[in-house]
C-alpha cells in the first residue's frame, strides 16, 4: 500500500527515525536550557517517547489496513495468533525494559 506516493514501509522507517533523532535533540536542548533548577528524570522523557512511537505506529498501521476495527485485528492476528510475531516483539521488548 502507498501514502503519498511512498510505501508505508518507507514511511513509517521516516517517521520513526525522524521521531527518534528530534527526541535526542530535544533531550540535549531541553537540559541545557533548564536553568531555573528544576530538573526532570529522563526515564519519564523516555517513557513519554515510546507512548508517541507506539501511537505513531498505530496511526501507520491504521492508515495501512483502512481503519480502527481492520488495525485491532491485524495486530490482534500478528500477535496473537502467531507466537513467533509475538516472540519477534516480546524479547527485543523485554531486552529493552531490563536495560
Amino acid at each position: 500500500r502507498k501514502m503519498g506516493g511512498l510505501s508505508m514501509k518507507w514511511a513509517s522507517l521516516a517517521a520513526l527515525t525522524l521521531q527518534t533523532s528530534g527526541q535526542a535533540l530535544m533531550i540535549k536542548w531541553s537540559k541545557s536550557r533548564n536553568h531555573d533548577g528544576q530538573a526532570y528524570l529522563s526515564s519519564t522523557v523516555v517513557f513519554f517517547v515510546e507512548v508517541l512511537k507506539f501511537l505513531t505506529s498505530f496511526v501507520l498501521v491504521v492508515v495501512e489496513t483502512g481503519g480502527f476495527s481492520s488495525a485491532l485485528d491485524c495486530l490482534s492476528c500478528h500477535l496473537m495468533k502467531s507466537r513467533t510475531d509475538l516472540l519477534k516483539a516480546a524479547v527485543p521488548s523485554l531486552i529493552y525494559t531490563i536495560q
